[in-house]
């Protein structure tokens, strides 16, 4: 019945879409001809028939006007959406997608309106070039998508009449996550560490060691001048070692509120703050990476496990060397969630607590503006799921862990006294980390 029922509201919504006049516009129709046949016609009200007739008059010229300009971008379109459209872009970062709708700059009554329905996270703006206005989209938020799919809605500039429509297009999109505005200098000691050498493995390193000679060693290790010397015949030997394997541990959780910390993640991983080897892993990603453009693309691709954020944290803690796990980064979101949980069991039996970097975004101090003067002027809504942060903080603190907190927006570094005033009173200068 749930489905049936799900089925049926698609349905009737594309039916009102296709159906030329809006809710304003079924408003003035209706009850224009009501008041003009009970008052203008029934009681010869002159005034009010011709009013009526002048509302309805508008009202047929609205719809036909936008059903001809549906028209027209119907017969531009054809053919534009066949091809895929590639995007690779930062989030935040305006860009051009070549597809272009009419402006209609004869016809006065008609306007058209473009918006992504998939990617939702996504602003458009129509930007006028001569007789046409061109998309240009900046994304909000980090992702990779498949396809594209457009919700196109011609209307009359009075709100009379529109009809909508969707359009869906094949595409490769990559948004990633914005670039940090954090200084280097937030490297810290528990997030990098040198490689290590093992006492097993293939032969590589120095020839440092000598042995007997033994049938089926090359003659180029031969060492003749002894053997002239002493008359016994040595070689050279490799020192036993493998080259040096990742010694930083990396983990990114995915939840609600995680863009902020995912620029955090970028900045560790564009200016190498892991150190020059490490193994890491994101929400969503079957198995760890050791290079930064593989660390960043499971860093976008984590956006469809926000909902399980953690969940395979355990799995990839129990696969990693148990000797890197004395120094483990995990990135985590600024808003509790059930993510949370899931960490502090996962985590639980590291040999070292973890360090933990969080990244936030929104003001660190509540605004003064009444909210009288921001409906006034039109201000937007403060962001504040900053204010979810002490308790965040406190949680995983209480569980031992080393925590650090960014701000996206200033590039800041905030102090434990920092995080405590956060959302309640202006937050103090620049946070400095002991090395």
């Amino acid at each position: 019945m749930k489905h049936t029922l799900a089925h049926l509201g698609r349905l009737l919504r594309s039916l009102w879409r296709l159906q030329p006049l809006s809710a304003l516009g079924w408003t003035v129709g209706v009850g224009g001809w009501l008041l003009y046949d009970r008052y203008g016609r029934a009681e010869s009200d002159f005034v009010l028939r011709a009013a009526m007739l002048l509302a309805l008059a508008l009202l047929i010229v609205a719809a036909v006007f936008v059903l001809l300009g549906t028209g027209v971008l119907l017969l531009r379109q054809r053919g534009t959406f066949a091809q895929p459209t590639e995007c690779s872009v930062d989030a935040g970062t305006p860009v051009a997608t070549g597809v272009s709708v009419p402006r209609f700059p004869w016809w006065p009554f008609v306007e058209v309106d473009l918006a992504w329905q998939q990617p939702a996270d996504v602003v458009v703006n129509l930007v006028a070039e001569g007789g046409v206005a061109r998309e240009h989209i900046t994304p909000r938020g980090r992702g990779r998508f498949s396809s594209i799919r457009r919700l196109f809605t011609v209307r009359d500039i009075f709100g009379l009449a529109r009809v909508s429509f969707v359009r869906t297009q094949p595409a490769a999109l990559r948004f990633a996550p914005v670039r940090g505005s954090a200084d280097v200098a937030l490297a810290m000691r528990h997030a990098s560490g040198e490689g290590y050498a093992h006492p097993a493995g293939e032969p590589e390193g120095d020839l440092v060691e000598m042995r007997r000679y033994a049938p089926g060693d090359p003659l180029r290790m031969v060492l003749w001048k002894v053997y002239a010397r002493t008359r016994r015949l040595l070689v050279r030997m490799p020192e036993r070692a493998i080259a040096p394997r990742p010694s930083t541990v990396a983990y990114f959780v995915a939840g609600p509120g995680d863009e902020a910390t995912a620029s955090t993640a970028r900045l560790f991983l564009d200016h190498g703050l892991l150190g020059d080897t490490f193994v890491f892993a994101a929400d969503g990603a079957d198995h760890g990476v050791e290079t930064a453009d593989a660390a960043l693309d499971a860093v976008i691709d984590s956006v469809a496990a926000r909902p399980r954020g953690a969940s395979g944290l355990g799995h990839f803690l129990r696969n990693v060397d148990p000797a890197q796990l004395g120094n483990c980064v995990i990135f985590v979101p600024g808003v509790r969630g059930p993510w949370l949980d899931r960490l502090l069991e996962a985590t639980r039996s590291l040999p070292v607590p973890p360090t933990v970097i969080i990244g936030i975004d929104g003001a660190l101090a509540p605004s003064r503006v009444g909210r009288l003067a921001r409906v006034v002027q039109a201000t937007p809504p403060q962001d504040r799921s900053i204010e979810a942060l002490p308790a965040v903080h406190a949680a995983l603190q209480a569980a031992g862990a080393t925590v650090r907190v960014v701000h996206r927006s200033s590039g800041r570094l905030l102090s434990d006294d920092d995080v405590g005033r956060v959302g309640h009173a202006d937050v103090a200068g620049p946070a400095e980390v002991a090395a």
